[in-house]
């Protein structure tokens, strides 16, 4: 049977929650919506390149969000001697698709390793990156970024790419200003701020 990636669920959380738990939800649904975006490609798709003149995939996004939590949480906050996931940004190398039920697993087997390193840090406890001082607050905050840079609509366009000769592109101009020459109030669209690309 052809593998596809799993269905996702992704639950809204109340946004007045205590901020290590608030931290802790916006993370956690940042890396579903990652999940989300995957749902129902097969490996093949996973691994296509919609956007010629990039590498990204959305397979290589999966690999490299692997390595980037890896690499915050186990080797910079914990300090562990653990090797990486890819190095030399292997994560992006050209794709098949074969080895996507395995890839696809990464970044979840490892959720599980850094959360509980984690638990162990209060949200003031410090470590060192590139002769910076970091927080573990900040880290929090950082990782939801990690996970979005993704072009807006890049899932899609890995659905759409199936079904288009042409190469998939991408607007240039943000929703605040599609809303204002459409005619209505920027407020009125503007999207759920736990919401991302899915």
């Amino acid at each position: 049977m052809l593998w596809t990636a799993p269905s996702i669920s992704r639950d809204d959380f109340s946004l007045d929650l205590p901020e290590r738990r608030a931290l802790e939800a916006f993370v956690t649904h940042h890396r579903r919506t990652l999940l989300r975006k995957c749902q129902g490609l097969t490996g093949k798709q996973l691994a296509a390149r919609p956007i010629p003149s990039t590498a990204m995939s959305l397979l290589g996004i999966i690999r490299h969000m692997a390595q980037v939590e890896r690499h915050w949480w186990r080797h910079r906050v914990a300090g562990e001697d653990v090797p990486d996931l890819h190095v030399d940004d292997a994560e992006w190398g050209l794709l098949d698709g074969t080895t996507a039920p395995a890839d696809y697993m990464q970044p979840i087997d490892e959720w599980s390793l850094v959360d509980a390193v984690a638990a162990r840090y209060d949200l003031d406890d410090t470590f060192i990156r590139r002769d910076e001082v970091w927080s573990v607050r900040t880290l929090y905050l950082h990782l939801p970024v990690s996970m979005s840079r993704s072009p807006p609509g890049f899932g899609k366009a890995v659905r759409l790419s199936g079904y288009n000769t042409k190469p998939v592109t991408f607007p240039s101009t943000s929703h605040r200003c599609r809303d204002r020459h459409a005619g209505a109030r920027p407020d009125d669209r503007d999207p759920d701020i736990r919401s991302g690309d899915a």
